[in-house]
């Protein structure tokens, strides 16, 4: 059967999907899907590339991320390939967000219109962009790669199972690849060195030695790293410097030197005036509390700067709209009327200290009615929007009429660049800005014209630019203004001429030695550009390198091939032979050039322990150089060498077929078997030597560890020992428990069985003892009939050998005084349970007066097909079914309303029955560890959440918070003691109460119904207790209240259903049908009709 390929992606092909491509890689989309059965190759890179790609952002679309998004849509339309990239999300996301955008945009402009379809679109409005684009029922999602992952089903079909167990077998298999493969890869790598070898040779044969080097451990790959990688300093600025001086700064500091000026200082004191000596004390203080602070605050800043190190972001600022000179000049007019306004506050002068003006705070001043507001900005984003849905529902130039209305300004993002064009933020400047002083226009003032420049002194605080007379008009002359400036100048010096006479006053500046010391050291050391130091030792390094080089060989220096073998011991042997001295120094020089060459330039092995070689200066080598230069031109031996090496030359070339050199290669049969020869013997004696090293090694070792071999034998045999006696043991153990679970499952029977025959003794017990009671006055005495009766089955009983036999017997005994009752027309029943109608067959006596004493009969009305009932308030009680937290709480079943709507009218109920001392017996769910091995599985299924074991009776529930705040362990379901088995809110205090006092029961239940099977807690304190009527009630009534109920029926209690202490969560049919089938098989009553007949027969009593 051919399988379409295809549909919804699953949690468990995209874990699939994500092994194989961690195995396979992201180019065998073919050898991926062939783990996934219903998805092809081309399916399976979508997949991967349009939604588990780790590099896939899926967070939310920043306000940046729409706006370049619509810019490179208007730039580059439906190309959303293209566009992917760019903005750094899928092709899908792109579109998807681009429609999402278009339908919000549109939708904006729906809602500011008046429509048809009421608020919010209401339901006759038409279609939204979302509506028409969801799937409708059979169709087929077009796109499912982009969509999240359906989650895995719990029983999984037999092809997912059979898929998911391949994939399992293959990529469980990480080395594996099969036997072909494996042989055709072996045969590729043959052919390669094949291949390899044959051009070596093939170069070898041509002259050129091809070297084959492979990089050692620990060297730098100068294609992959980066040499000479020097890590940034971490902050914002550069701190050595700073650190340094500080360092000097410490270690030039000594504290006797100080105390040493201090006490110098000290000396001159009496001499001196007391409030400079007072002057100098502080000085002191301060500047070891200076000292102090300043080394806290540094130790603060390298706290911060190390915490900060962490957070550095590139910081992106505007270009400035001040210069660096307007700044300047700002600082300087600062300082100036700082300094200026120092010295006259100095002055003893009023009017001095009057002409200066207060300029530090420049801003205060009346405060304008209405602060300006900045130009709104525009939303660029909606602005392409706009413009994006104008250009989609532009109609042909062939309809005519005009085109749709596009923004085109500085609103959106322009044609400029793939990337959105930038608004530059415009810093203020202060010079330029009009203060509240002086020109700046008020609030209520007219602005000035659009070229009006404003003042360069934005402070005047004299009011000297108060009048516009110092701007030209247009109407004035020449002379006009000379006059007017000349007014000026006379106003002014007549202003100055009242001012007073300045004081005779010297001035005589001193500079402190310190400070001096420490300027005259600043100027002398001035810091050098980093820029220029690492030049110079950049030119330096270089130097010396060059300098190093020019003093090796010429070998190292023309870069000729070096050995790479070199046996130095050999090599200064051989020149030691030589008798001529100056040629063995040559040879010994010679040999450890060699090696010095081969060991630090060639990275080659040398056999032996070479001297290091010494090194001479640079004009050493010069003359030794101009010696050697020298002595060659005197040599007359020179000639005869240059024609010996031409010959030599000729010979070597002579051969047409052979390459210079190759001749010595020839083959030798002898040199090569003596070659193999002496390979073989050293061979041999390596493995002599390695033979004998490891006897000895072995021999040493046996020694040392010989005790802890020993002790290792013995400790492996202490341990299978143990090993067999806990597997011994382990199964002693499972026999054990299964016979003691076998033996709990036949406990419950036999003490049912004991426990029914135990009863029925105790029951032929008390009836026989009734015949012996005195016949005290008050007492109850039986009738003639019934001690007749009491008779004959105390005979029968005597007689009888075996418990089945007085069964049977009772059953005719019984018979036989059901035949005696039927005489009765108002008597319903037999001898040991029967009802008696009174008041024209309309009361039904439940009290069996006639073999049961009787103390106060109630009255009951009841609210069915039976008007009354009476009853005896010592053999009645009332049973509330499953009033618990896992049925009544709102989080836990927010569907039972009615069943906490009983919850008052049970506690009613509960207050008037412990008024007239009748019981309460509480049966609710309480699951034990037996119970659950004895559970039948539909019961186990009808609790379960999903059909599992996992979530049915006593499973882990977790934990809710009430309103309160309050977290609540929630314990394990409906079973014995956890907080869900509890009774719900009020009736929890309500039952610890009565249990504390007596009057109230409880009893745990394992099935629907509380009186189910031969024998229950209920069951067996009910026949204890001598109770016959039983008022019902709780949750829920058509099924643990309505099993309980048909129970009771079947086992002859007097059933009364009270139906406004009962709820469920059921249909309302099943609700009548428990209320039909309790007014048909017992009595149906209400809780207020109850509580007030007995409130009002209480009273009587």
């Amino acid at each position: 059967m051919p399988v379409v390929k295809g549909g919804v992606w699953t949690n468990i092909e995209d874990e699939i999907l994500k092994a194989a491509v961690s195995k396979y890689g992201l180019n065998q989309w073919a050898r991926v899907s062939s783990l996934l059965a219903r998805k092809t190759p081309k399916q399976c890179k979508a997949r991967w590339l349009e939604w588990l790609d780790p590099s896939i952002r899926k967070i939310e679309w920043s306000r940046e991320e729409d706006e370049k998004l619509l810019h490179l849509a208007k730039l580059m339309p439906t190309q959303w390939r293209t566009i992917a990239p760019i903005v750094g999300r899928t092709a899908t996301q792109c579109l998807e967000r681009y429609q999402k955008l278009l339908d919000e945009a549109e939708a904006r402009e729906n809602a500011e219109e008046l429509g048809l379809g009421g608020p919010e679109g209401g339901e006759t409005a038409a279609p939204s962009a979302d509506d028409v684009r969801k799937l409708r029922p059979g169709e087929v999602d077009p796109d499912p790669e982009s969509k999240p992952a359906r989650p895995d089903t719990i029983d999984m079909d037999e092809d997912e199972k059979e898929m998911l167990s391949e994939a399992r077998a293959r990529l469980a298999n990480t080395q594996g690849k099969k036997a072909k493969r494996k042989a055709r890869e072996r045969q590729l790598e043959e052919s390669r060195r094949l291949a390899v070898l044959q051009k070596r040779r093939e170069l070898k044969n041509a002259g050129i030695n091809v070297k084959v080097t492979t990089r050692k451990k620990g060297q730098m790959d100068y294609n992959a790293d980066i040499p000479f990688e020097k890590a940034p300093a971490p902050g914002f600025y550069d701190t050595q410097e700073e650190l340094a001086q500080n360092e000097r700064a410490r270690e030039m500091f000594d504290p006797r030197k100080q105390q040493l000026a201090n006490k110098r200082k000290g000396d001159g004191e009496e001499a001196e005036h007391p409030e400079t000596k007072r002057m100098k004390n502080n000085k002191g203080d301060s500047g070891a509390s200076a000292f102090a602070a300043a080394a806290k605050a540094g130790q603060q800043q390298r706290i911060r700067e190390a915490e900060m190190s962490s957070k550095r972001r590139s910081l992106n600022l505007p270009a400035p709209q001040v210069s660096e000179g307007e700044l300047e000049d700002i600082v300087k007019m600062g300082m100036s009327g700082e300094r200026a306004s120092t010295l006259a506050e100095g002055s003893e002068n009023e009017n001095t200290r009057g002409l200066i003006g207060n300029y530090q705070n420049q801003m205060v001043g009346a405060t304008p009615i209405r602060t300006p507001r900045a130009p709104q900005e525009e939303d660029r984003i909606a602005n392409e929007l706009r413009n994006a849905r104008a250009r989609t529902e532009t109609q042909s130039a062939l309809f005519g009429g005009e085109n749709n209305e596009i923004v085109e300004d500085s609103a959106t993002t322009g044609y400029q660049g793939v990337t959105p064009s930038q608004k530059a933020a415009a810093t203020p400047n202060p010079m330029a800005t009009p203060f509240r002083n002086g020109m700046a226009n008020g609030a209520g003032a007219t602005p000035r014209g659009p070229g009006a420049t404003p003042m360069r002194t934005p402070r005047d605080n004299f009011r000297l630019n108060e009048n516009d007379e110092s701007m030209q008009l247009v109407g004035q002359t020449p002379r006009d203004v000379r006059m007017q400036e000349q007014a000026q100048r006379s106003s002014l010096r007549s202003k100055l001429a009242s001012l007073p006479k300045p004081k005779e006053t010297e001035f005589e500046l001193e500079l402190p030695e310190e400070r001096a010391e420490a300027m005259a050291s600043s100027s002398e050391t001035v810091a050098e550009d980093a820029a220029a130091r690492d030049k110079r030792n950049a030119d330096l390094a270089h130097a010396a390198a060059m300098a190093e080089f020019r003093r090796q060989t010429q070998t190292v220096q023309r870069g000729l091939p070096r050995p790479k073998v070199v046996d130095i011991d050999a090599m200064l042997k051989n020149a030691r032979d030589s008798k001529d001295p100056i040629e063995r120094e040559i040879e010994e020089e010679t040999a450890l050039l060699m090696a010095n060459d081969a060991l630090k330039f060639g990275g080659a092995k040398v056999n032996g322990r070479a001297r290091p070689v010494e090194i001479f200066a640079e004009e050493a080598l010069q003359k030794a150089k101009m010696e050697v230069v020298l002595e060659m031109g005197q040599d007359a031996d020179r000639s005869q060498f240059g024609a010996a090496f031409e010959r030599e030359w000729e010979k070597a070339h002579e051969s047409q077929t052979m390459l210079p050199g190759l001749a010595g290669y020839g083959e030798d049969e002898l040199d090569e078997e003596q070659l193999l020869v002496e390979q073989f013997d050293n061979v041999q004696d390596a493995i002599s030597a390695s033979a004998e090293k490891s006897a000895a090694t072995e021999k040493r070792l046996t020694k040392h560890h010989g005790g802890y071999l020993a002790r290792q034998k013995v400790l492996k045999t202490k341990i299978q020992q143990a090993a067999e006696t806990l597997e011994k043991t382990r199964l002693d153990v499972e026999v054990g428990r299964a016979a003691e679970m076998a033996e709990q499952v036949a406990m419950q029977g036999r003490l049912e069985q004991l426990r029914d025959e135990v009863g029925l003794h105790g029951a032929h017990l008390r009836r026989r003892q009734s015949l012996h009671l005195p016949n005290v006055a008050g007492e109850y005495q039986a009738s003639p009939k019934m001690q007749f009766m009491l008779t004959i089955q105390a005979v029968l009983a005597l007689a009888t050998a075996s418990m089945g036999q007085v069964y049977n017997t009772y059953n005719s005994i019984t018979a036989l005084s059901g035949m005696i009752n039927a005489s009765s027309s108002s008597t319903l029943g037999n001898y040991y349970n029967y009802w008696k109608l009174t008041d024209n067959d309309t009361t039904y006596d439940l009290t069996r007066s006639d073999r049961m004493p009787v103390s106060t009969p109630k009255t009951i009305p009841m609210i069915g097909l039976r008007e009354r009932a009476i009853i005896e308030p010592n053999r009645t009680a009332m049973v509330i079914v499953d009033v618990q937290n896992f049925f009544l709480h709102p989080q836990l079943s927010p569907a039972a309303d009615k069943g906490r709507a009983a919850v008052q009218p049970i506690l009613n109920m509960i207050e008037a029955f412990r008024a007239n001392e009748m019981k309460v017996l509480w049966v609710q769910w309480g699951i034990d560890n037996y119970d659950l091995l004895t559970m039948p599985p539909a019961l186990l299924d009808q609790f379960s959440d999903n059909h599992s074991l996992n979530s049915t009776f006593c499973t882990e529930m977790g934990t809710i918070q009430e309103e309160n705040g309050t977290e609540v362990d929630l314990g394990k379901k409906l079973c014995r003691g956890s907080w869900n088995a509890q009774p719900y809110g009020p009736l929890y205090p309500a039952m610890l109460e009565g249990t504390a006092s007596g009057t109230d029961y409880y009893f745990n239940k394992n099935r629907l119904s509380g009186l189910w099977g031969a024998q229950t807690p209920l069951g067996l304190y009910l026949q204890e207790s001598g109770i016959t009527t039983l008022f019902l009630g709780g949750v829920n009534s058509d099924q643990c209240v309505w099993s309980t109920l048909i129970d009771a029926y079947f086992k002859g209690f007097d059933v009364v259903y009270v139906e406004d202490i009962a709820g469920t969560t059921s249909p309302w049919y099943a609700e009548q049908m428990v209320r039909y089938n309790a007014d048909s098989d017992g009595f149906l009553a209400n809780s207020s009709y109850i509580i007030d007949a007995l409130n009002a027969q209480s009273g009587e009593h």
